[in-house]
């Protein structure tokens, strides 16, 4: 199948969990609607669904601007059906595939918990499709290949991925910053009284 199109609208949903500050889960789905002009000045259209989990490489932690990349795998399909200048429907079918994607894009943050994500998508998909044309039921291969450029809106639970801490090399990370503090002031030998018998009394263990 070949199918050109500029803008098709499409919404999706992901849900994604941060393994580590530079890896990421997740699975997403989507709807998307599109139409076509036949040759013989008839229209085409259909529905198309997604259905994919994915695998995400993000760069630089902690920055306001995350580069990353995504491979996704998973399935696609669409309900399609076209009219004929005549007005008569003439087509209609479904198709279903197998698809493995590549994504590019940046996470872009405008907040520490909302970024704004930019991206291209290549992806490719193969399978079997269900055509009825004229009353008749026709099964034959697919394969598809798309180019999708979007925009998505992301929430970060817990704000954005920031990397761990680390000493700097040839530091000791036991060592106390700053100078080192002042020993503690000798204390002075407690004074103890010769004798603790009272005045006038004879102490029996004073020496003789």
């Amino acid at each position: 199948m070949v199918q050109l199109a500029l803008i098709n609208p499409r919404f999706g949903i992901e849900i994604g969990v941060v393994i580590s500050p530079f890896f990421l889960l997740g699975v997403g789905g989507g709807i998307s609607w599109s139409t076509w002009q036949l040759a013989d000045g008839g229209t085409g259209g259909g529905v198309g669904w997604t259905a994919m989990p994915w695998a995400e490489l993000a760069l630089l932690p902690g920055e306001a601007i995350r580069p990353f990349g995504r491979l996704t795998l998973g399935a696609a399909g669409q309900e399609r059906s076209s009219t004929a200048t005549t007005g008569v429907s003439f087509s209609a079918g479904e198709w279903a595939q197998f698809a493995v994607g590549l994504v590019l894009g940046a996470h872009l943050f405008a907040t520490e918990d909302v970024s704004i994500d930019p991206w291209v998508e290549l992806l490719y998909g193969a399978g079997a499709a269900t055509q009825v044309v004229s009353g008749t039921s026709v099964s034959v291969s697919t394969e598809m290949l798309s180019i999708t450029l979007g925009v998505s809106l992301g929430a970060w639970l817990g704000g954005r991925p920031v990397a761990p801490p680390t000493s700097a090399a040839g530091i000791d990370a036991t060592e106390p910053e700053g100078p080192p503090a002042s020993p503690p002031p000798e204390l002075a030998a407690p004074s103890v009284p010769a004798s603790s018998a009272p005045p006038g009394a004879v102490d029996l263990a004073a020496p003789r």
